[in-house]
């Protein structure tokens, strides 16, 4: 019990790891943003910097989205505030801002669907439907899901949204592992794969990973290596529930050698976590305290 309670303890260690990196990560940026001239034609610009700082400092990253916001533009540009809108919707899910994030999201929604616009469409629909997952509505968030899947599949552009898969099959990966509250839906439309009152947790397990693959297919595609980084941790996790442990390790470690050969290193403490929750499921628990160390020095 002893080692069990250090491996815990040295898990917890995990919310102190890279805090001086981040916050130079953080700086550097927010000069960047600072920097560039608040107009509609650095809005692409400035919205990918505001994005990139979600994964240091997000309350200085949803600041820098609703600095974007502030920014006049031409009356004909939909497409554009569907863009800014969806940023600012998205940073606030991701900051637990959830009213906000929906109010945001639906706005985008309203706007793509009033003016046509495809690609804002789908991405609202499906970022919708992931705040749903965050909140553990997760009825509500197939549907969204669902409903984005089956208008990109009548557009012929599926093949461009690997985080809309992969939201999916988070989504079911969800439905395995937490208690929800109970459905208010009973049918999830454009589909006949699952059973919202009679599915297992096995069927919603199978489907984690066929999403999760198709994602990581897509993502390889579109060029899409923070999906894919997101991809290789989820079916670690599906792995390690099904008990197979040696594979759901061979995941993790996918994930880290990605992260590494991208320079994408913020989240490599967290693979490194989980692979020592891995161990720690298996009970070797030395090896669980020797990866924990990992995360805490990478």
């Amino acid at each position: 019990m002893r080692i069990r309670n250090k491996v815990l303890r040295l898990l917890v260690m995990q919310l102190i790891v890279l805090t001086g990196s981040l916050t130079a990560q953080t700086d550097s940026l927010l000069y960047d943003f600072k920097k560039t001239p608040k107009t509609a034609g650095n809005i692409s610009k400035l919205i990918k910097l505001s994005y990139q700082l979600v994964d240091y400092n997000v309350d200085s990253a949803l600041n820098c989205a609703f600095q974007i916001q502030q920014i006049t533009l031409p009356s004909n540009e939909n497409e554009l505030l569907c863009k800014v809108l969806i940023n600012t919707g998205t940073i606030a899910k991701l900051s637990g801002k959830y009213d906000e994030s929906n109010k945001y999201l639906f706005q985008a929604l309203e706007t793509a669907e009033k003016n046509n616009i495809i690609t804002c469409k789908i991405i609202s629909l499906y970022q919708i439907g992931d705040l749903n997952r965050c909140i553990g509505l997760l009825d509500l968030s197939l549907y969204y899901l669902y409903l984005s899947k089956n208008f990109a599949h009548k557009n012929n552009v599926s093949q461009k949204y690997p985080e809309l898969y992969e939201h999916i099959g988070s989504t079911f990966y969800q439905l395995t592992e937490h208690t929800h509250p109970k459905f208010k839906l009973t049918k999830v439309p454009f589909q006949n794969e699952f059973n919202l009152e009679k599915s297992t947790p096995d069927v919603y397990l199978k489907l984690s990973k066929i999403y999760t693959d198709s994602a990581i297919i897509l993502s390889e595609l579109n060029n899409d290596n923070r999906t894919k980084l997101s991809c290789l941790n989820i079916l670690g996790a599906n792995y390690r529930q099904q008990r197979n442990y040696n594979t759901a390790i061979e995941y993790f470690n996918k994930a880290i050698q990605l992260a590494n050969q991208i320079n994408y290193k913020v989240d490599i403490p967290n693979y490194y976590i989980n692979i020592a929750r891995t161990y720690l499921d298996k009970k070797q628990y030395e090896k669980a305290i020797e990866i924990g160390l990992k995360a805490y020095q990478s």
